[in-house]
């Protein structure tokens, strides 16, 4: 994905120094730079893609690691690079794994899915509203 920086952004499922995936970015005459090594705790495996939020920072999932190892939702910056984890699934059961990435709506909210979890064990659909 380009960006109005001018990078594009991508990540892998795996690979990197521990394994667990990366987000990487590349400049238009084609310098690559590692800009997030997942650790695990704030993720690992990232999938579905990434999605630029209509405050221009990066959102993205992760299917396993976080706090309760059911992924997570993260936002990074792609001014400074800052990585946060705004969610981890998983929580009590309920909430089953995160699957395909998020779908972004025009109004800053983003919207995606589980495998798993909710009232019948069959997955949910959710919607995040990101705190700046």
């Amino acid at each position: 994905m380009q960006t109005p920086d001018g990078f594009l952004y991508g990540m892998t499922y795996s690979g990197g120094p521990t394994t667990l995936g990366t987000l990487f970015r590349v400049s238009l005459d084609g310098k690559f730079k590692v800009v997030h090594v997942f650790e695990n705790a704030d993720g690992r495996n990232p999938q579905g893609g990434l999605v630029l939020g209509v405050d221009g920072n990066l959102y993205g999932t992760t299917s396993v690691g976080g706090a309760h190892g059911f992924g997570t939702i993260f936002r990074m910056s792609t001014a400074n690079g800052d990585y946060r984890v705004l969610r981890s699934f998983g929580a009590k059961g309920k909430h089953g794994f995160a699957a395909e990435g998020l779908v972004a709506n025009p109004d800053g909210t983003f919207y995606g899915t589980t495998c798993g979890g909710g009232v019948n064990g069959s997955g949910n659909v959710y919607k995040l509203t990101p705190k700046p």
